[in-house]
């Protein structure tokens, strides 16, 4: 368990991850890493909560919870689960690159977000703010609940799902989808 005041940083310039652990809980009043270094973990199991979070790790990473007051980046080399239905990724940008899948078809990612950017293998996400803006996302198959509206651009997929209890695009900001495969709205 770390707990800060101010900004909790990785070495500049350092080759071996910062932390080692089965878990980590981490909480600061200021930011988890930087933008342009971000702090380098090696673990199992995630707790964090910052005004910002840059996080990359090396292999699979379970999520307890992830929340930022804006914006959170994570480089994950593995694929991202959820420990629990409880369990969620909450903030105002997720900005993503997941070397595997991003959820699971039974067990979705559940977030709370404003805007999201994602690259990974498979993506399965349950959203719970009223409106996702969606900066792009990429991936074979992507599977998309939404509370409320979505929207966005360069939504790259072999095969969509999105299933969005308020609009999927609007006349004035349309979705704009690459898919070659089936597309389910």
């Amino acid at each position: 368990m770390i707990r800060g005041t101010g900004d909790i940083r990785d070495l500049e310039g350092s080759t071996k991850p910062a932390i080692q652990a089965q878990k980590l809980d981490i909480s600061t009043r200021g930011d988890v890493g930087e933008k342009e270094n971000p702090l380098s973990l090696k673990i199992q199991e995630l707790k964090a909560d910052g005004e910002n979070i840059y996080i990359e790790n090396e292999e699979d990473l379970i999520i307890d919870s992830i929340h930022a007051d804006e914006e959170i980046k994570l480089d994950v080399g593995g694929d991202i689960k959820m420990k629990d239905q409880n369990s969620i990724i909450s903030g105002e940008r997720l900005e993503a690159t997941i070397d595997g899948n991003f959820g699971e078809k039974d067990a979705p990612v559940r977030t709370n977000l404003d805007k999201i950017l994602l690259h990974a293998e498979n993506i399965f996400i349950h959203n719970i703010s009223d409106r996702l803006d969606i900066e792009g996302m990429y991936g074979k198959d992507i599977d998309l609940t939404a509370k409320g509206d979505v929207s966005g651009k360069d939504i790259v997929a072999d095969n969509l799902t999105i299933l969005a209890n308020g609009n999927a695009g609007y006349r004035d900001n349309p979705l704009y989808i690459y898919v070659t495969g089936n597309v389910n709205i």
